[in-house]
């Protein structure tokens, strides 16, 4: 905590000492954090800063804010919450509702929020201008995992995001608090009304919700806006509805989250990235491969990446790659099963050739990015057509990536 030191070294622990901050002001507490260089476990505490301050707390995305607690008695089913370290930079993730006794008012919107693509950016846009408005903090409620991993878990779709990235997504968007919901059983079957009490009301104290105009909520999604609006009027908050986006006027399905999946799965990445307002993205660990790459002259980065994530279909790509020091290079990108060497691949790898580069990957956290489509993957009937054809991919790469924005 600003101003006090704790047993545990953070917010949950026995205050030991308390030191007199009346002469600290907001902007040496900016400077101090902005030459932060170590990990942290939490932020500091917001009501220290001026809102309009805040942009320029910006913690690595390793660090992590902790919210651990003691699990209180059921309150109204939220006592399914679990308390975790999580990933976050200025955002502050809260998991346990518990600590919401006196939480500040609320402009809030609540969603999946898979991709934060520009449609969700739409509304979280609107969702700024109400917390300006009213003179209160914006917040986004949204889930632990994707509702359909515990409604139709058979069927659920690939994630365009981890965790991380959404918060982080959150975070660069403006959003200050993010509250997260176990997403269960037990949680699927919360009436409408019942949810918008115990949430809104109860714990973010709102003054007024901003979602799409298709919002769902609740059991069997039998809320919608119309009731959201009705209920608004008895608990004293009002509800806005963003009207959904096409990326393209000439383009008839409106930007979701299935229609990004949709694009990728075609290898579709400049469609990808309209809708979502920024390249389609993977991370992975950097893994040691079968060095074939390296023994024709075309080194590159080997990527698994979770089952559980939205690619690009099988294909070759022009994309960008960045390392953990942030420096960012030209590739070209391979995803597949490299039908030239493996007759019966089982899973398809990423590999990235890092044009004009000469270094050791390996162990490393990378950030791939996906500009354009180049061709598809075949099998080459030899080694020097292989070879042949790589050069083509990079020089083609060097065209289109020299065109495009590199940050």
């Amino acid at each position: 905590m600003l101003g006090a030191e704790t047993a545990t070294l953070d917010s949950s622990g026995e205050v030991t000492a308390v030191y007199d901050m009346s002469g600290v002001v907001p902007e040496q507490v900016a400077e101090a954090a902005s030459s932060f260089v170590g990990d942290i476990m939490q932020v500091p505490d917001r009501s220290v800063l001026p809102r309009s301050g805040l942009s320029t707390l910006r913690f690595r995305p390793s660090s992590f804010c902790s919210f651990t607690a003691q699990r209180s008695a059921p309150r109204s089913g939220l006592s399914t919450l679990r308390f975790r370290p999580l990933p976050c930079n200025a955002v502050q993730v809260i998991e346990d509702f518990g600590r919401l006794t006196d939480s500040e008012e609320t402009a809030a919107s609540i969603g999946v929020y898979d991709g934060v693509h520009v449609g969700h950016q739409a509304v979280i846009n609107q969702l700024l201008s109400e917390a300006e408005r009213l003179g209160v903090a914006p917040a986004v409620v949204t889930f632990d995992r994707h509702p359909a991993l515990v409604l139709r878990p058979e069927n659920a779709p690939k994630l365009l995001n981890s965790l991380h990235q959404k918060l982080e997504l959150l975070d660069a968007a403006g959003i200050e608090y993010v509250y997260l919901i176990e997403f269960s059983p037990d949680r699927a079957h919360t009436m409408p009304e019942d949810f918008v009490r115990q949430v809104f009301v109860k714990r973010l104290r709102v003054r007024s919700v901003v979602v799409g105009e298709d919002f769902h909520f609740g059991r069997a999604r039998l809320g919608n806006i119309d009731t959201l609006r009705k209920f608004g009027m008895e608990m004293g908050f009002e509800v806005h509805a963003v009207k959904l986006l096409h990326h393209d006027e000439e383009w008839p399905e409106p930007v979701s989250s299935t229609a990004v999946r949709r694009a990728l799965a075609g290898g579709d990445v400049r469609t990808a990235a309209a809708m979502l307002g920024r390249y389609h993205e993977i991370r992975g660990k950097v893994v040691l491969g079968d060095r074939r790459g390296m023994a024709i002259g075309f080194p590159t980065a080997n990527i698994p990446v979770s089952m559980a994530m939205a690619w690009p279909a099988d294909a070759v790509y022009a994309g960008w790659y960045t390392r953990p020091d942030g420096s960012r290079h030209m590739a070209a990108i391979n995803i597949g099963r490299r039908p030239t060497f493996y007759e019966h691949a089982q899973q398809s790898l990423l590999e990235a050739h890092l044009l004009d580069f000469d270094g050791d990957l390996y162990g490393e956290e990378a950030r791939v990015e996906f500009v354009e489509l180049l061709r598809s993957e075949h099998r080459f009937d030899g080694i020097e057509s292989l070879v042949k054809q790589l050069r083509i991919d990079v020089a083609l790469s060097r065209e289109i990536l020299s065109a495009e924005p590199s940050g």
